[in-house]
């Protein structure tokens, strides 16, 4: 095969090749040695493109760890193959170590197990499964290792292939809840990295032999085999057991994350008389020469999910208002105190592997050898998590049963018979493949090792779905359209945001649609100009819309109420009018106060200030002008109260206020009539909505120093002002978070987007919630249909007769009409 001619570098020699595509040493114009992959010119099916593109967008989104081979240029070659120009590491693979000398000390498998966990912790934060860690995936450089080979990874979101389909990577390293046709997640990764140091330490890999065994043998021991303990070939015991625990046969009894895997190694070296190898900063990325990338090829700044502790114990009820509260230096004297009766509690950092998601838990296959647990657990219990998602595809702490059968035998028969057809299609594969060296010197050629077949994607249903209703995407011809809340009612969902010639406040004028079982319908376009934000219903008869419109000042309040959707008439008070800035951006039913009794928030302005407003609405009577009531709230500094949520007798607003010119985030609660911060102000934070499920209060939003790279947080309480900050994972190097509600099911979800640019891209996660609130987890869904192409802004989240909508805007044509979706979490 000639060799490709590629501009701008020099090819040196034949690093490996495979099936898929060749590794070349090559020198660049600087004369530095690089690696560069390129595709084969036959490896032209669809899959094999995306799956070379793949890992490129992978690499390129990991690039400046330390721990990861960096991508350095990609392109075209003249004969059009496609190419990637890697970091040539020149100490070889880990495979290359072992062929040469065997088993190596536990010292520096230790060594190279923490930096490894490093790297599969940022990928795991960053929303990437490698899925083939092995020891010709790690390179070595001097005391560096460098995960590399990201050819199979997928995106946390994307679909799954379980082992009844297709074997993922190699089988010697494959985890045996793929064989249950259970999903690959992080823990996966964690069990083939236990794997990997395993033989390291003994030469060969525990469930495969000198001996030629065949597959079958091997995934019969993977499934009911432990793994022999090292401690009986001269390991330490401390390494030993922990090596046992990570190759646990199931997920919920290894490590949970990598960074605790990392951790647990350290202990291990200090058990053993040795300084603890140093867990890599994530926010000390080491940068990567980008003088020969184009600007659409250089690396995106820097995720903020990566700087800091993904989890935050934000237990800090009783603390002051001040963005100052935690600075040694500002006495309590100085603080002002938050009126409530619970005790402060220091604000502390919890434990580093809490709530870091790793998992896009997907419906299990129909398969025979799929277990299935469907028992639910009781909502608003203490301490119970909702009846919601299958225990058994989930990354928690319960596991689903053993499939049974009338005996062990017949169930392994039955195995070993299904298995025997992914074998056979293994052995075709391997025996029409061109042979691939184990020996390469840079990141590792796509050739199979043993076991090891095309990754295949199986057809699956798209739980994300584009709901085509001109009503929505055309209102009245309006070239731009948003749609910011939505409220079930009796016949449907009553839906509000704005439409008009342009996308300013100014622009466009207040819509209100209805949908229903026959499609969309707008009900009503108001004349007056502005657009509403937010719509509360009691009993799916009395309406309150509330929005803004331009005013004497910036905006003024903008409100409607009703006693059936379509049919509104204004109303208005003092305290969000007039020759300030005043907004109304949500509305509530609180029918625990009265029967045709609202809650609103919004932004209200007092002596030249526009501070958080709430405000109690109430009709003394049918057809009546309703009442409206200022209600003290927040500390008056500007701010904007952005959601609220009423459940019975429990009420929580949230939103944000300026204080020194840094936002903080506001979780505001209503107690005997009176409402105090549930939890101390989080700054450089702004919530804009808020849920209650059982005993979680949680609310969504945005945080970070630089407003244009925020990354969306959700916030999850208890009514005593426990709580936990999480960095929800995104595809993106920012983001927001913008609604979440509570399904019918018990299901948390919540919608939004990112980044702040026109390059904008939806976001869906789903809470995994856990016994204890520390323990619950966020995972990404949808992701790999909503599109990367278009910009996609999703506002809002709501679900009628057991159909899931999200509501937004998209972008077509230099329009950007209002957008609908369906959201199907069991597809």
């Amino acid at each position: 095969m000639a060799q490709p001619t590629i501009p701008g570098y020099s090819l040196v020699d034949v690093l490996g090749s495979g099936g898929f595509a060749s590794v070349y040493l090559a020198t660049d114009a600087d004369d530095q040695q690089v690696a560069i992959k390129v595709l084969h010119d036959h490896a032209s099916k669809p899959t094999d493109l995306q799956r070379f593109e793949r890992e490129r967008a992978t690499m390129r989104a990991l690039n400046g760890h330390p721990n990861i081979v960096a991508i350095l240029d990609s392109g075209t070659t003249d004969d059009d193959q496609q190419y990637t120009v890697l970091e040539f590491v020149s100490g070889g693979s880990v495979r290359d170590r072992l062929q040469a000398s065997g088993a190596l000390h536990w010292a520096p498998v230790v060594e190279i197990g923490v930096q490894i966990c490093t790297a599969l912790d940022v990928a795991h934060r960053s929303g990437v499964l490698h899925r083939d860690v092995k020891p010709a995936n790690i390179l070595l450089e001097g005391n560096v290792a460098k995960l590399g080979d990201f050819g199979i990874a997928r995106l946390i979101g994307q679909s799954q292939v379980t082992a009844a389909q297709s074997i993922i990577g190699t089988l010697a390293y494959t985890p045996p809840e793929l064989f249950h046709n259970r999903p690959f997640d992080g823990r996966g990764d964690i069990y083939q990295l236990g794997i990997t140091l395993y033989e390291m330490l003994l030469g060969r890999a525990p469930f495969t032999s000198a001996a030629a065994d065949n597959k079958a043998t091997v995934i019969r021991r993977i499934l009911d085999n432990p793994a022999p303990p090292l401690a009986q070939f001269d390991v330490p015991k401390e390494l030993s057991d922990l090596l046992d625990e990570v190759l646990a046969k199931e997920p919920a009894d290894r490590p949970q994350t990598a960074k605790k895997f990392a951790q647990r190694l350290n202990e291990v070296e200090v058990a053993l008389g040795r300084t603890p190898t140093r867990i890599v900063d994530d926010s000390e990325p080491v940068p990567v020469d980008t003088e020969t990338l184009g600007d659409d090829e250089k690396p995106k700044p820097e995720r903020t999910v990566l700087d800091w502790p993904h989890t935050v114990d934000i237990s800090t009820a009783g603390l002051a208002h001040s963005v100052e509260t935690t600075d040694p230096g500002v006495s309590a004297e100085q603080q002002l105190p938050i009126e409530s009766d619970v005790a402060p509690t220091p604000p502390v950092i919890s434990p580093p592997d809490a709530n870091v998601t790793v998992v896009e838990p997907f419906p299990e296959n129909t398969g025979v050898l799929a277990s299935k647990s469907n028992q639910p657990m009781a909502l608003g219990t203490p301490g119970a998590a909702p009846a919601h998602y299958d225990k058994s595809a989930a990354p928690s702490t319960t596991t689903a049963p053993e499939p049974k059968s009338k005996s062990r035998v017949g169930w392994v028969l039955l195995a070993l018979g299904l298995i025997g057809a992914a074998v056979a299609g293994v052995l075709i594969a391997q025996n029409t493949a061109p042979d691939a060296p184990e020996t390469v010197e840079s990141d590792v050629v796509d050739g199979e090792e043993d076991g090891e077949v095309p990754d295949e994607e199986p057809p699956r249903t798209p739980q994300f779905n584009v709901l085509d209703e001109v009503a929505f995407l055309e209102p009245l011809g309006a070239e731009h359209a948003v749609i910011f809340d939505a409220v079930r009612n009796g016949p449907g969902l009553t839906i509000v945001g704005g439409a008009g010639d342009g996308e300013s406040v100014d622009e466009q004028s207040p819509m209100v649609w209805t949908l229903d079982a026959d499609g969309a319908d707008l009900q009503r376009e108001f004349e007056e100009p502005g657009r509403l934000w937010s719509i509360g219903v009691i009993d799916g008869e009395d309406f309150l819309a509330v929005g803004d419109v331009n005013g004497p000042g910036e905006t003024d309040g903008l409100a409607f109420i009703g006693s059936r959707a379509g049919l509104f008439s204004t109303t208005t008070d003092s305290t969000f009018t007039g020759p300030e800035v005043d907004s109304l951006r949500a509305s509530a039913a609180d029918p625990d106060t009265g029967s045709s009794a609202f809650l609103v928030g919004g932004r209200q302005s007092v002596d030249g200030a526009s501070t958080m407003g709430l405000w109690s609405v109430a009709r003394p009577s049918p057809g009546a002008d309703p009442i409206w009531v200022a209600e003290p709230i927040g500390t008056g500094a500007p701010g904007v109260v952005s959601d609220i949520a009423v459940d019975g007798s429990l009420a929580v607003a949230v939103g944000s206020e300026v204080v020194d010119g840094v936002d903080n985030g506001v979780v505001a609660v209503r107690r005997d009539q009176s409402w105090s911060f549930l939890i101390a102000p989080l700054p450089n934070t702004v919530l804009h909505a808020v849920a209650i499920s059982g005993d979680r209060v949680i609310a969504v939003g945005e945080t970070g120093d630089d407003p244009t790279q925020r990354t969306p947080i959700a916030v999850v309480a208890s009514d005593d002002g426990t709580g936990w900050l999480h960095r929800l994972p995104t595809r993106t190097p920012s983001g927001v978070a913008r609604d979440i509600a509570t399904l019918d099911d018990g299901r948390v979800v919540a919608v939004g987007d990112g980044p702040a640019d026109s390059s904008r891209m939806g976001a869906i996660w789903e809470l995994l919630p856990a016994e204890e609130f520390a323990s619950d987890q966020w995972t990404t869904r949808a992701s790999a249909d909503v599109p990367t192409d278009q910009f996609t802004e999703l506002r809002s989240i709501a679900e009628y007769e057991g159909t899931v909508y999200i509501f937004g805007r998209t972008e077509e044509d230099g329009r950007r009409p209002a957008g609908a979706w369906t959201l199907d979490l069991d597809a």
